[in-house]
């Protein structure tokens, strides 16, 4: 399966026609890697590699050592994967151990992740990486989350025939985007409610701007847009007020394509039919 992938011809294809020329892997010294968007081994490869490089953290003992406060049992992890998203962890070893030595073995950390990668094929983008440091202080019996300027540091990532390069490094409060839900480490829900509260007044305005027969706009609330309002919930915190914020101009827009009054009581509007 991987030979013909790799000795493939590319060509691009237009409104003006197709190219004449090609581009492909066969005059270099190292062929194109990956399976190919689509193929149904993909996953197979992926745990195949993947694997190795988390037994390779673990050997060198690039883990993350978490014990139960109840149970005390152990949990040693080197992070979190989801196909091409990965995250990993770097906790104290003990009390005293401070921030800086905690980053630094978070390097080592990711340059050992960096050279299992190389050696898969793979590599690290710099522009796709970004970092965190939790740490504490306490200020008048009152505990705070250090930021970049009270705990300063680093981390870099190697580059083939090139000086180390510097990656983003977020606050705690600071959200990014993690496997399409928006997720910071103090755990504020902010970013989070103005990315769904945007993307359900943006599609209430559409469906109240337009025009389409009450069965479809009822397909498309509970087909499209509720799906994707619904997906974050389970990663997320939203309180009851958060949760009516996001919704409160998404219903007055939608509820009259419905055929409802805009003031429908919310009782009624989220009970069974019964």
């Amino acid at each position: 399966m991987l030979r013909p992938i790799q000795r493939m011809k590319y060509f691009l294809r237009t409104a003006f026609g197709d190219s004449e020329t090609f581009f492909s892997s066969l005059d270099n010294v190292l062929a194109f890697q990956g399976s190919c968007q689509g193929n149904k081994g993909s996953p197979a490869f992926w745990l195949a590699v993947s694997a190795f490089l988390v037994y390779l953290l673990h050997r060198l003992g690039h883990v993350a050592r978490i014990i139960s406060a109840m149970s005390r049992s152990v949990l040693e992890v080197v992070g979190f994967l989801f196909v091409d998203d990965t995250d990993l962890m770097t906790v104290a070893q003990s009390k005293a151990e401070s921030p800086t030595q905690v980053t630094s073995r978070m390097q080592a950390a990711v340059n050992a992740w960096h050279g299992g990668l190389r050696a898969s094929g793979g590599a690290l983008k710099p522009d796709k990486c970004s970092w965190c440091l939790v740490s504490f202080y306490w200020e008048r019996g009152l505990w705070f989350y250090a930021s970049k300027t009270s705990q300063p540091g680093t981390l870099t990532i190697p580059v083939p025939n090139g000086n180390p390069v510097t990656i983003t490094r977020h606050e705690p409060s600071e959200a990014i985007k993690v496997v399409g839900v928006m997720q910071a480490l103090d755990g504020n829900m902010m970013a989070q409610v103005d990315i769904l509260q945007a993307k359900a007044n943006k599609w209430g305005e559409q469906i109240r701007d337009g025009w389409i027969p009450r069965n479809l706009a009822r397909k498309a609330l509970n087909m499209m847009i509720w799906p994707s309002l619904r997906y974050p919930l389970p990663a997320s915190n939203l309180t009851d007020r958060q949760g009516e914020q996001i919704t409160k101009e998404f219903y007055r827009n939608i509820l009259p394509s419905l055929g409802a009054c805009r003031n429908y009581p919310i009782v009624f509007r989220h009970a069974p039919a019964s």
